[in-house]
């Protein structure tokens, strides 16, 4: 009698999952365990199927046959627990748009190499930036990670797949005469202090959304980075950080604090209750409804586009705070904590550009250093 069992998890909000049923069928030819697994919206459903396959178990096909890529990634996407929500949507973004049309049909145990190459083939030709295709490889590479854990394939057919190479991109950072002609010209209220304290903090937008005013403390002049705020489908959800790390300690300075006291002081705000507001988030409009992402970033656009200064996104005034710190004696670690980065070298490889007039001084001690060399080897020689 084949071995089967029915069960359900939950999700990372607190919900529970699908039913999925699954039933080991005979070992494969190098002995790895193998099973069938298939999701139900209900439990009776998953235990009907279950029976029906305990009862047929011999004519049961082999996995070549029974399982799919398609569904596979069906299944595995509906099964997911700690993804956050937005991680959730990029995954199903990828799987629907790009993987199911390419792969659904292929049996999940004949999945090649060669497969994946050419759906990367593909996309390279639909002209998807190569730093795009590789998010839609690693979310294929993720859900094949799991069929290897079931035991539903040996390996991962992702490995040895080759990704075509991007330039790398280079982040437009402003200098420190730039950025005091943007501070300067930044409008008094929410919108402004806003602005001032991407730009001064490094605060990821969705943060800055996020931030309530139980979390800032303008007496220890410090914050908390615990809440994000960001668009998914359309949609605001309120969430954690990207990782541990994320949740953090930012100190501020003395005209940051009195930014943002002015505007606690006069913001007022009705604070009208909102379906997904909370009443005490510290970017608000008058009538007490929410920042929204995208309206920031246009508004962003709109504002710079009037001043005297290179056009950079909004996010890029994380890479100027980053870049800006470096130049002005912060240590990486301290950059690196301060933007929330779970790893130093993220923000050393990425967060970080080498401005100009810092370069050039570098130029100039690293030849001042050897002029000194030269005058003291030709001395020692006469």
């Amino acid at each position: 009698m084949a071995r089967g069992r029915t069960y359900r998890r939950k999700r990372s909000d607190g919900s529970w999952g699908r039913w999925n049923a699954v039933i080991d069928v005979p070992k494969n030819r190098d002995g790895r365990r193998q099973q069938i697994t298939r999701t139900f919206d209900t439990k009776r459903l998953a235990q009907q199927w279950l029976a029906q396959q305990s009862a047929g178990i011999a004519g049961i096909p082999g996995i070549e046959s029974g399982t799919y890529v398609g569904q596979w990634l069906i299944d595995w996407l509906n099964d997911l627990r700690y993804a956050k929500s937005s991680t959730q949507a990029t995954y199903r973004a990828h799987v629907e748009r790009y993987l199911v049309p390419q792969l659904g049909q292929i049996s999940l145990n004949m999945l090649t190499t060669t497969h994946v190459s050419g759906l990367v083939d593909d996309l390279h030709a639909r002209g998807l930036a190569p730093a795009t295709i590789k998010r839609i490889i690693a979310t294929l590479q993720a859900a094949l990670s799991s069929a290897v854990r079931s035991g539903h394939v040996s390996a991962n057919p992702v490995r040895g797949v080759r990704l075509p190479q991007g330039p790398g991109r280079v982040h437009t950072v402003w200098n420190s005469q730039q950025c005091a002609i943007f501070l300067a010209a930044c409008p008094q209220g929410g919108l402004g202090s806003l602005f001032h304290l991407a730009l001064v903090t490094g605060m990821r937008r969705g943060e800055l959304m996020g931030l309530s005013w139980t979390d800032v403390d303008l007496e220890a002049a410090c914050l908390v980075v615990r809440t994000t705020r960001v668009p998914i489908g359309g949609r605001v959800v309120t969430g954690t950080p990207k990782s541990r790390c994320g949740v953090r300690r930012v100190y501020l300075d003395a005209r940051s604090v009195a930014i943002l006291r002015a505007w606690k002081k006069n913001c007022g705000r009705s604070f009208r209750a909102h379906a997904d507001d909370r009443a005490d988030l510290v970017f608000t409009h008058p009538d007490g409804a929410a920042f929204t992402p995208w309206w920031v970033s246009r508004s962003f656009d709109k504002f710079i586009a009037s001043l005297p200064l290179p056009r950079i996104r909004f996010h890029d005034l994380r890479h100027t705070s980053a870049t800006l710190g470096l130049a002005s004696g912060e240590s990486l670690k301290e950059v690196s904590a301060r933007l929330g980065h779970a790893d130093i070298a993220i923000t050393a490889n990425i967060y970080t550009e080498i401005l100009p007039q810092t370069a050039q001084a570098s130029a100039t001690r690293r030849a001042n250093l050897l002029t000194g060399i030269e005058i003291v080897l030709k001395a020692v020689a006469s």
